[in-house]
């Protein structure tokens, strides 16, 4: 496959997609953060200990993050995880 243009601005595994996810997720939380100093960019997940989740896109895997979290975000004193997608 040659690199070109398109494939710049398709290609799942690098490039120009990663820029732009990474770009809209500090976006995010420096908006999140106007509101509530509690934010934290790619925070590590608790690893599972034998739940099972409903959805496909569940990450499973033993080093999962979120892209933010946020404290006090739905519920005081609760941490919100959010994926930007």
């Amino acid at each position: 496959m040659t690199f070109d243009i398109q494939h710049a601005f398709s290609c799942p595994k690098g490039g120009l997609i990663i820029n732009r996810h990474n770009e809209m997720r500090d976006t995010t939380a420096e908006i999140l953060k106007e509101v509530n100093p509690v934010v934290v960019i790619e925070p590590s997940l608790t690893p599972l200990t034998g739940e099972q989740l409903d959805y496909k896109s569940s990450n499973k895997a033993d080093h999962a993050r979120a892209d933010i979290s946020v404290k006090d975000f739905w519920i005081k004193g609760q941490v919100a995880f959010s994926d930007i997608r």
